[in-house]
C-alpha cells in the first residue's frame, strides 16, 4: 500500500471553513438509490463536511481520515462517529455498510487496496460514490479565465495525483456497475477574500507557498480582482458553482 499523502493537515482549519459546499440534492440522490440504510461510510472526510449530511438518510456514519488536523475540525454531531484511520484500512465489520462515499479524495487513496476494504465491508448491493470538483466554475466567465490562469501558473505544483482531478476522473479506475451521476454542483458563498482563502487550500496552491515561502494567491490578486468586478462590486458576496464528477457504482 502506497504511503498516506497528507497534502492538507496544515491548513486544515482554513480548508474546513473556506471549502465549497456540497449540495444536499447530491446527498439525497445517493440516498435513494440504497437499499441498506443502517450504516454509511464516508472516507477520507477531512473535516466531516459530507458525513454531517450523511446523518439526515443513515442513522449512523463512519467517518475516517488518516489527518488527525482535519479530524480536529470535525464538528460533532450524533450519529457520526469521526475516526482516525486510512481508508484502505476502515474498523468496519464486513458487510456492513450501505453507502460508501469520497469527497474531494478518492485521487488520494490507493485505490486497489481501498476498492479491496470496500468489498470486504459492502453489504449486498451497496453503492460507492467517488466525486469531486475542480478549478472550474459554471458561467463566470472572466472569473473563471482569472482562476484557470491561476490554475496553470503554479503548475508546476500540482502533484501527478491532482492531475486526474483535472481530467474530471475521466482516468480513475471504476471496476463496477456505473450508475449515471446527474449534474450537481458545489457552492461557495463569500467575498473576494472567500475566494482567495478557498484558493490557497488548493493542494498546488499549498505546495508552492511551502516550496517558495511565498503566497501565490496574494501575487494573482490583481487579475482575480479585475475578475470580480467585471460582475459587481468588490466587497460584494456572491454564490459560485462548482461542477461535480466522478463516478457512482454498485456492488455485486
Amino acid at each position: 500500500m502506497r504511503p498516506f499523502e497528507d497534502h492538507f493537515s496544515q491548513g486544515s482549519s482554513l480548508y474546513a471553513r473556506a471549502r465549497p459546499a456540497y449540495p444536499e440534492a447530491l446527498v439525497s440522490w445517493l440516498a435513494s438509490l440504497v437499499e441498506e440504510h443502517h450504516l454509511a461510510w464516508d472516507a477520507a472526510t477531512g473535516s466531516g463536511q459530507l458525513a454531517r449530511m450523511l446523518v439526515h438518510h443513515f442513522p449512523k456514519v463512519h467517518a475516517s481520515d488518516a489527518s488527525s488536523a482535519q479530524l480536529s475540525q470535525a464538528q460533532s454531531r450524533p450519529g457520526v462517529e469521526f475516526v482516525l484511520e486510512r481508508a484502505e484500512t476502515p474498523s468496519l465489520k464486513d458487510g456492513s455498510v450501505g453507502l460508501v462515499t469520497v469527497g474531494a479524495a478518492a485521487h488520494w487513496l490507493d485505490l486497489p487496496a481501498f476498492y479491496a476494504a470496500v468489498e470486504r465491508v459492502a453489504a449486498p448491493r451497496a453503492l460507492l460514490a467517488l466525486f469531486s470538483y475542480g478549478t472550474r466554475l459554471r458561467g463566470c466567465h472572466h472569473l473563471q479565465e482569472a482562476i484557470q490562469g491561476y490554475a496553470d501558473s503554479i503548475e508546476p505544483y500540482w502533484t501527478e495525483s491532482y492531475r486526474v482531478v483535472a481530467e474530471r476522473y475521466a482516468g480513475l479506475p471504476f471496476p463496477y456497475e456505473r450508475i449515471e451521476m446527474p449534474e450537481f454542483s458545489a457552492q461557495s458563498i463569500g467575498d473576494l477574500v472567500q475566494l482567495m482563502d478557498l484558493m490557497r487550500t488548493w493542494s498546488g496552491s499549498m505546495r508552492a507557498y511551502e516550496v517558495t515561502g511565498v503566497d501565490p494567491v496574494a501575487a494573482f490578486e490583481d487579475q482575480l480582482r479585475w475578475a470580480w468586478t467585471q460582475e459587481g462590486p468588490v466587497e460584494a458576496s456572491r454564490t459560485l458553482y462548482w461542477p461535480i464528477f466522478g463516478h457512482v457504482g454498485r456492488l455485486p
